[in-house]
């Protein structure tokens, strides 16, 4: 999840002890800005209205309203079922396994949205 939020244009720490990912879109800001997406709230909004990505606004943790940073577990990759979840878990390499290859490419194109025109 890391490496998609980075590919989308945010900063981000590398997550190190956590399954939390916290990217600020800040560089975006200007891109962003033409897309009605001003602050934590209205990129929240945009994301799950337009990406179908839910995430939660870091102004619900204490965050600036106006800061576009957002917090999302990469636990929403595991699956929907027990038996994804246990097969994201079994996996030697869990990015090859399809439903979460298909959850980080929707992740993926959702960002791209975020940076394009």
């Amino acid at each position: 999840m890391y490496d998609v939020v980075i590919r989308g244009g945010a900063e981000c720490r590398p997550p190190t002890g956590g399954f939390y990912v916290y990217p600020d879109f800040e560089p975006l800001r200007e891109t962003l800005a033409g897309k009605s997406v001003v602050g934590g709230e209205s990129l929240q909004r945009h994301l799950l209205d337009n990406c179908g990505i839910a995430v939660l606004a870091g102004v619900h943790f204490g965050d600036a309203a106006r800061a576009l940073r957002f917090r999302t577990a990469t636990s929403i990759l595991y699956g929907a079922t027990r038996a994804e979840q246990q097969a994201a878990l079994d996996a030697p390499d869990p990015l090859a396994v399809g439903h979460v290859r298909a959850a980080l490419d929707a992740i993926e194109a959702g960002f791209a949205e975020l940076a394009g025109p």
